[in-house]
Order: structure tokens, then C-alpha cells, then sequence
């Protein structure tokens, strides 16, 4: 993976067991290898593609203790579990039977966009990004309004 991630949290005894029983499924060793380094963990300002003209971030890495909260909160499609939170309320979740991960858009019904085969193609697709990467055309700018408290307080540090 190319970017740095923070904050990872350990596993509880037990927890792969729970998820197990909650999903049906058993989880696969790349999925546990996923947990086990990635759990809860906050990847510094990332970018990944969701098709061929959308992209998203991830904020941070679903501990697995959460599964269960998640799956009550939104209604994924059978046999799917969340692994990140990304941009805008959204998720990214792997399929515990065939392995490919997904976006999912949290806005629209069955809003599934497949990302990448498997966990690791995933990770491997992940790059670093900066505010700097965001260029906004002229057109693309409607209204803009700055507390003048903040503007002031830029100048100051000048």
C-alpha cells in the first residue's frame, strides 16, 4: 500500500468468530490479514478511482468491532461487509463470497460500484492526495463566501 495509516487498533478475542456468526460466513485469510493490520485504522488524505470518472477516499478502516453497528445502519447486500468508511458517507465493502470489493453510494439504491477484485488489488489502488490535487474550474465556482474573521486571520500570519 502507497500511504501511511494511523491509529490502528488490536483485535479482540473473539472478534473474527462474531462477524463469522453474524454474516453467515467464514472470513477469508486475506480479509483476517486485512483486520489484523488495517483495524480501525485512519490512512492519511488518499484518493482512489470509482469507475471510470468518479473518485472517493477512504477516512478510515471499519474496526471489525463495528461490523455490527454497520449492518444495522445501512442494509448491505447479502454476503457483504463494510471494510472503510469513504467521502461523503459512503463505504466500501468487500464480498465474503466472491472477494471483490465495492463502493457503495449510501444516496442511491443498490449504488455498488466494483473497485477491484480482492482486498489487497484494493489497498494497492489507494494513492496519497493533497487539497492541492483539487482544481476547480472558473464555471465550476458558483458562490463562495469567507468568514472575514478567518480571511483576517490569514493575513495576519503573513
Amino acid at each position: 500500500m502507497k500511504i501511511e495509516v494511523k491509529k490502528v487498533r488490536p483485535i479482540e478475542c473473539g472478534a473474527f468468530e462474531a462477524v463469522e456468526v453474524l454474516v453467515g460466513s467464514v472470513l477469508n485469510s486475506s480479509i483476517r490479514a486485512f483486520f489484523e493490520e488495517f483495524n480501525g485504522g485512519e490512512p492519511v488524505l488518499n484518493f482512489f478511482d470509482v469507475g471510470d470518472v468518479n473518485g472517493s477516499g477512504v477516512n478510515q478502516f471499519v474496526p471489525i468491532e463495528a461490523i455490527a453497528s454497520e449492518l444495522e445502519r445501512f442494509e448491505f447486500r447479502d454476503g457483504f461487509t463494510p471494510i472503510a468508511w469513504a467521502e461523503g458517507g459512503n463505504y466500501v465493502a468487500v464480498d465474503l463470497v466472491g472477494g471483490g470489493v465495492y463502493f457503495v453510494d449510501h444516496e442511491i439504491l443498490d449504488g455498488y460500484i466494483k473497485l477491484s477484485e480482492g482486498i489487497d488489488m484494493f489497498l494497492a489502488s489507494l494513492r496519497p492526495s493533497s487539497n492541492d490535487d483539487v482544481v476547480l474550474m472558473p464555471e465550476q465556482v458558483k458562490k463562495a463566501w469567507i468568514n472575514p474573521k478567518f480571511l483576517s486571520g490569514l493575513k495576519d500570519k503573513k
